[in-house]
Parts: structure tokens; sequence; C-alpha cells
């Protein structure tokens, strides 16, 4: 076909029909049916690409005149100027309902509310996280006046091919975090010790992700108990009096009231 559409696309270029008597193809046929008898059009570059055509035919007879592809294609970049400026809004729009939205579950699995096995598996696929564990809760202290503990921390343990959701919170930034092999751990734990500038601490693994109100109480009782090793991350050590500690506190309260009071 030697439509204008047609030849705009071919070229990447403006393009004239200055005649429509001759010209063959559904769409010259029809502008000619319409009255038209010339056209110009120019290209709809997006991203480099022709993603439309800005054209315009005239009813006259006889060449459209010569500064014609000058205009138009000054008119097709104003297009392509609103298109881009739309796509990167919706974009933005869509990356911020997004993030919304990833909050929104991440703070669901934190705080416990009913997920039945379906619903979970679904909330886990959004997070892109394994439906199964084990997992960790890690969760770093933020300081009054402090900011973002463990920045970008998402992105880095994905460069190592671990999984993770996180969540910034007023007094602590809090990751559900997937832990492949002991191994794994070790590395999660090296990465988050060179990064970390406050304290940190990593719960007891478990497997499901109905379990995680429990293993961020236990990440942090783990983090404010850390001992004095000098390093900021303390990880959840999985002794039996650590775990009846954590688990039952006030009944440890009373068991040492008991044991002491012979004192």
């Amino acid at each position: 076909s030697n439509s204008v559409a047609a030849m705009v696309q071919r070229t990447g270029r403006p393009a004239r029909i200055d005649s429509y008597e001759n010209s063959d193809g559904q769409l010259a046929t029809r502008g000619s049916a319409a009255g038209l008898r010339a056209a110009v059009g120019a290209p709809v570059i997006v991203d480099g690409r022709v993603w439309g055509l800005a054209v315009l035919g005239s009813a006259e007879t006889g060449p459209m005149p010569a500064d014609t592809e000058a205009r138009i294609s000054d008119f097709a970049e104003l297009i392509s100027t609103a298109l881009v400026a739309g796509y990167r809004d919706e974009q933005k729009r869509q990356l911020v309902a997004e993030a919304s939205q990833r909050s929104n579950l991440v703070d669901a699995l934190l705080e416990g509310r009913s997920f039945d096995a379906w619903t979970l598996q679904e909330v886990a696929e959004y997070l892109r996280l394994p439906a199964g564990g084990p997992f960790v809760v890690i969760a770093a202290e933020i300081r009054p006046g402090g900011s973002e503990p463990l920045p970008v921390i998402e992105s880095k343990l994905r460069s190592l091919d671990v999984y993770s959701a996180w969540r910034l919170l007023p007094d602590w930034q809090v990751g559900i975090v997937h832990v492949a092999s002991q191994q794994r751990l070790d590395k999660i734990v090296a990465l988050v010790s060179r990064m970390a500038v406050d304290r940190v601490g990593v719960s007891a693994r478990f497997n499901d992700l109905h379990e995680t109100p429990r293993a961020l109480h236990f990440a942090k009782v783990t983090l404010l108990g850390r001992s004095d090793d000098g390093s900021p991350v303390a990880v959840f050590d999985g002794t039996i009096l650590a775990t009846a500690a954590l688990a039952a506190p006030e009944v440890m309260v009373k068991s040492a009231d008991t044991a002491l009071a012979c004192f």
C-alpha cells in the first residue's frame, strides 16, 4: 500500500500524497471516497519507535503547502510529549499504589490478621515470597531522629537470590526474609552486619507465615537482649531457656522469683 500511514510506518519519517487518484489500498480508497485529494502525515515517536500517526488531509485539488510536513511534525512531537508524560504519570501512580498495597500486606502478616491457606498463598505471591518457609523476621531499630537503618536492603538481598518483603515503621524497619539454608542465613546476617548502623535482631526460623507476629516478637526481644560481642546483629540462638523467655516471659519472671526467694 502507498497510503500515508504505510509510508510513515515504513520509513519513520513524514510522508505525503499529493493526489489520491492513482493510490491503492484500503485507507487510500476510504480517503478518496471521503473527498480527500491530498494528505500529509508525520510519525508520533514514543521510545524511539513509531507509535502512531498525525495526518492532515485536504479536499482541494493539488499538493498541500511545502511546509505542511514541518507543521504536522511539530504537532506530532507535542502528541509524543503528552503521551510520554501521561505514561510516566501512570507508572508513578501504579508504583505508589503497588507500594501501598505491599505495605498493607506486610502489615497484615506482622499483625497476624486472619488469612486462610489460599489467601495466604496469594499474599505471598504478591509479595514475591515463596509460599513455604523457612523464613526469619529481621527487625532493625530506628533511634529517634534516625534514618532508615537498612536502606535498599530488599534489592541487595535479591542480588543474593534471597526473597524478602520489608516495612518501614516509626520505630522499626522490619523484613520477612526467606531463608533457603543455614548457609544462606549466614550470608544474610553478614550483609545486614555490614549495613547496620544500629541494633538488629533476627528471629528463629519458621515455616508458616501465620507465625510472623511471634517471629517479630522473637526478633525484637533478641535484639534487646543481644550479647555485647561487638556485632550490631543478634540472631536468636534457639536454646530452651531463650525460647521459654521469649514465648512466656511472665512465666519466666515468676519462676525466677520462686527460685531466688530462698536467697
